[in-house]
């Protein structure tokens, strides 16, 4: 008991003691209390109407686009990655793009069309850059004109950035080059076209947190025609257009030659900003070619 009583007796005793004003001269401390935190939005809070009606753009074998339904959105850039759920139960990822080059503008993140490797962040770290083709996601497109996509992803496959760069390609390359001192950069070849074949190149670049093309020209142009008179299929190819990088590091320089067409070409040299990573300033020439050699093929 005697026990009981002085534990009571200590506590009566502080809780007199802090009841006290302070001292003279003391300054009270106030404790600001913070307002809640405004929770986060849930991560199944988007319009899902509205993105199924750009989904619906994309026509597979079946009525509606083939994607399956949308489980979840998450905004990177330009795009949305989704996370659908397909008819037999399994989960994919889509890229869908706000402003697409082709009619659908949404890409299944796998099959990946090809891949290459490089610094492509600036911090040392080999990450992949990936092509996807709607050729292998189940959308219907002219197979010789098929558009494409360009991603980057960390090993765990989480999309970095991405980029619709407007192509229609039957053929592809990717490449990892060297422009900057700091990080890698993309090359994109594409062999595409329903009529006229174009052979085009693009230069991408990841800034920040976009993946963006630097340069992009057209390589040559093929062109086949049927003449009426004799029934024969004639080919014309103009010379391939090249690129070679002039100079590296803080100021890169890139000399271009572009053919635009059968009978014309471009020799231009562009500079880039390496703060900005973008093009500075440029000149160009026109350059005339010979006439293209024809090759044709009787038909029935």
């Amino acid at each position: 008991m005697h026990g009981r009583r002085l534990f009571v007796c200590v506590a009566l005793v502080a809780s007199t003691c802090t009841a006290n004003d302070p001292p003279t001269g003391a300054v009270p401390v106030v404790k600001v209390v913070e307002p809640p935190a405004v929770p986060p939005p849930a991560a199944d809070k988007f319009d899902r109407v509205a993105l199924d009606a750009r989904l619906g753009l994309c026509h597979g074998d079946g009525d509606g686009h083939p994607f399956g339904a949308i489980m979840s959105a998450e905004r990177l850039g330009d795009a949305q990655v989704l996370i659908m759920r397909t008819p037999d139960g399994a989960l994919r990822r889509v890229l869908l793009f706000e402003q697409a080059g082709g009619t659908c503008p949404a890409f299944a993140v796998v099959p990946e069309a090809a891949y290459v490797r490089g610094d492509y962040l600036g911090d040392g770290t080999q990450r992949t850059v990936a092509l996807l083709s709607q050729a292998d996601d189940g959308v219907s497109c002219d197979k010789d004109a098929c558009p494409v996509a360009v991603l980057v992803r960390d090993e765990m496959g989480v999309v970095l950035a991405a980029v619709d760069p407007g192509l229609g390609c039957e053929t592809y390359t990717l490449a990892t080059v060297r422009l900057f001192a700091d990080r890698d950069s993309i090359e994109l070849r594409c062999n595409g076209g329903t009529v006229d074949t174009e052979r085009r190149v693009q230069l991408l670049h990841v800034f920040g947190d976009a993946l963006r093309p630097l340069l992009a020209f057209t390589a040559g142009v093929t062109r086949v025609t049927l003449t009426e008179d004799d029934k024969r299929m004639c080919t014309s190819r103009s010379k391939d257009g090249s690129y070679e990088i002039k100079a590296k590091g803080a100021a890169p320089v890139v000399e271009v030659f572009e053919v635009s067409d059968l009978r014309q070409a471009t020799r231009a040299t562009w500079t880039f900003d390496a703060a900005q990573q973008r093009m500075v300033q440029g000149k160009q020439i026109s350059v005339k070619l010979a006439a293209p050699r024809a090759t044709c093929t009787a038909t029935d």
